[in-house]
């Protein structure tokens, strides 16, 4: 992995810890400050490049549905009494055929 590329990575780690740590002082719900995190990681992501940009959209659906969704991962599950999607309506959105047309463009 290039210098640059840690760098990167390194970067938006710290910019979505100190997020994360404000948004939880100003009382937000868990839910909102996930979301918001996943929103800082790829802008992050998309102008630092540390990954090509098209793997970055892959990863926020699947952080979407291991964070912030009902099924979720049992160590990060959201304990507070937010209203969370089925992982079947995060993915639900992306089955679109007009949206897979995008993602094989963007894939060649």
């Amino acid at each position: 992995m290039k210098k640059k590329n840690s760098l990167a990575i390194v970067l938006t780690a710290l910019f979505v810890t100190l997020g994360c740590l404000f948004a939880d002082r100003a009382g937000y719900t868990q839910s909102e400050v996930r979301v918001v995190g996943l929103l800082v990681f790829a802008a992050c992501f998309w102008i630092l490049e540390p990954i090509p940009i098209f793997a970055t959209s892959i990863l926020i659906i699947l952080f979407e549905a291991l964070l912030i969704s009902t099924q979720s991962l049992r160590f990060v599950r959201v304990t507070d009494d937010s209203k969370l999607l089925s992982y079947q309506e995060i993915f639900a959105t992306f089955a679109s055929p007009i949206i897979i047309l995008f993602f094989g463009g963007f894939f060649l």
